[in-house]
């Protein structure tokens, strides 16, 4: 699959985790030489989700794989997490099984490779950068002075919350 996803260019050049020869050093570098010239101010944001390989909506990912990938590939990723069911047990007592809706298995090697598909599209703000690792998200905007910086990145940060949203 990772042929498909470097041709298409599916996982966008801002995300740095989970991919093959892309490191925190490498993501340091890319902000540091965008940001390290002239004398202006620079206003950051740093975002982590929580728990994101069991925040993935499974509908939203099927639509998403559905657009993204070859029709073999989507139908694939479809079946190997639908038909999943969890259960609870509390001392000796069980709760019937439950279909799992949300969330990609962990320790897998396709788990976060599906949360990077799931969230491929975050928008990418006019001016601002915005820059990931895997789960975690710097958003920098530079402006004259604090205000005009941290008034683009209110703005930037207004239209990822915006696409969170949808």
């Amino acid at each position: 699959m990772n042929p498909i996803l470097d041709e298409k260019q599916i996982i966008p050049t801002h995300q740095f985790g989970f991919r093959h020869n892309h490191s925190t050093k490498d993501q340091v570098r890319y902000l540091s030489r965008k940001y390290s010239r002239g004398k202006q101010v620079c206003s950051s944001l740093f975002l982590d989700v929580v728990q994101s390989l069991d925040k993935v909506w499974h509908e939203g990912l099927f639509h998403k794989l559905e657009l993204l990938l070859p029709t073999e590939y989507s139908l694939l990723l479809k079946s190997y997490l639908s038909g999943r069911y969890f259960q609870v047990k509390q001392d000796d007592e069980y709760s019937g099984l439950r279909p799992i809706k949300v969330g990609v298995p962990h320790g897998s090697v396709l788990g976060p490779v599906l949360y990077l598909l799931y969230t491929s599209d975050l928008p990418q703000p006019e001016g601002p950068t915005v820059a990931t690792f895997a789960d975690d998200t710097a958003i920098m905007a530079v402006g004259a002075d604090v205000v005009d910086a941290t008034e683009k990145l209110q703005i930037a940060a207004d239209e990822i919350n915006n696409w969170t949203r949808q």
